[in-house]
């Protein structure tokens, strides 16, 4: 549960207001770079097509007698030429690709960015939409065990290229969560009797009841509050059903 609700708050943090107003500027950037991009080559086509012309005058120009000379300035020529194709097809297929990249509703989309936490979390969605949420986002997730920190690594491969680490605290073995540990007269209530006193102590340090003034249970702790509850010691000889 920990490493699910983990994911999910990268999740939302992924297309959030702030993530999605950051997905338009980069897409901005990218849409002006390719713009200046074609700047830049319809200058240098601009100055191809001089060149041609100009290695075109000359070739008219030269005297038919002299075979090698105009060999040479036609072979200059057609290179010319070449090279203006070239940066026309160049312009033809950097035009096409912006063309082609779809149009951005801003407003629509920071809207669906600022209601996913809510269909996100509501009781009527279920599993399999979020999931198909994760597959577009998410590339795979990769987990490791930290054992020096006791946390779960989660690496999570966004789809593009990104990378995030996310270090999730592990409940350590055989204890429970503070939240969640139980009164130590309810515990020996129901474990009182089943074990010897010895391990009752070990049970109860492990789910980390304390007792009354705050210390860790030894076996004669257990063994004064179960007589004061009225638990009766463990027989090895009697097979009693757990609760």
């Amino acid at each position: 549960m920990r490493v699910d609700r983990a994911v999910a708050t990268q999740i939302l943090e992924a297309v959030s207001d702030r993530a999605v107003e950051a997905a338009i500027f980069a897409s901005d950037q990218v849409e002006r770079s390719a713009r200046d991009v074609i700047a830049a080559i319809e200058w240098d086509l601009e100055g191809a097509r001089y060149e041609a012309s100009l290695a075109g005058r000359r070739y008219e120009l030269v005297d038919p007698a002299k075979r090698h000379v105009a060999r040479e300035l036609e072979a200059r020529w057609n290179d010319a030429l070449e090279r203006v194709s070239v940066l026309e097809r160049k312009i033809e297929e950097l035009s096409a690709l912006s063309a082609a990249r779809p149009a951005i509703d801003r407003g629509r989309l920071l809207q669906l960015a600022h209601d996913l936490p809510t269909v996100w979390n509501a009781p009527s969605t279920d599993t399999r939409t979020k999931q198909r949420l994760i597959h577009i986002l998410v590339q795979e997730i990769i987990c490791d065990l930290d054992d020096t920190t006791n946390e779960a690594v989660l690496l999570i491969h966004w789809t593009g290229g990104r990378h995030t680490e996310v270090r999730v605290a592990r409940v350590k073995t055989g204890r429970y969560p503070s939240d969640m540990a139980p009164p130590a007269v309810e515990a020996l209530r129901k474990l009182g009797g089943h074990w010897p006193d010895r391990e009752l102590a070990v049970s109860l340090n492990r789910m980390l009841c304390k007792t009354g003034d705050g210390e860790g249970w030894t076996a004669v702790r257990v063994r004064d509050m179960r007589e004061r509850l009225g638990i009766p010691e463990y027989d090895p000889t009697q097979k009693r059903a757990v609760p």
